[in-house]
């Protein structure tokens, strides 16, 4: 299954890639809204399943959705894969496959070993948080919902879930 790494000035957001399309603008009904970057249009890009594969669609933007050198053509799907990238605006959004070790466990019907969840090290430990930005973790056990924590490393502050 592939993901979206979107890197927003606040820290990276993860999208997974589903079943529904995954819209991104400035608009606050989008699946990402990026807000404050006026190179970004409010309906800027969408990404939708073509097929069995999944494509991005510049929906007309005024200043383009880019990739590589340049600008891909509006309303004309393009096929992603994982490692590739393009940008809305100043915004970059990575595009990004499965773990090696959770297709393994999927192609080998593994699941059941791991409870039906993911593997180990695939999610933070209990009483933890990755941090976004940098992928400390983030101790949060006897703190209450909505309190601010730290990262340790990179000193970012983020609200307890």
């Amino acid at each position: 299954m592939l993901r979206l790494v979107v890197h927003l000035p606040l820290g990276a957001r993860e999208v997974p890639l589903e079943g529904a399309p995954v819209s991104i603008g400035r608009a606050k009904t989008s699946t990402v809204p990026i807000e404050n970057d006026g190179l970004v249009s409010r309906e800027h890009c969408r990404i939708e399943r073509g097929g069995e594969r999944w494509v991005l669609l510049d929906l007309g933007s005024q200043n383009g959705t880019r990739m590589g050198a340049g600008r891909i053509a509006p309303n004309v799907p393009v096929p992603l894969r994982a490692g590739m990238h393009f940008f809305v605006g100043r915004v970059r959004v990575d595009v990004k496959g499965e773990s090696v070790l959770a297709r393994l466990v999927k192609l080998l019907g593994l699941g059941a070993l791991f409870g039906g969840k993911k593997p180990a090290g695939s999610a933070a430990p209990a009483g933890t948080m990755k941090c976004p930005r940098c992928g400390a973790l983030i101790n949060i056990a006897k703190r209450s919902r909505g309190t601010e924590v730290g990262c340790p490393r990179c000193r970012s502050v983020y609200r307890v879930p």
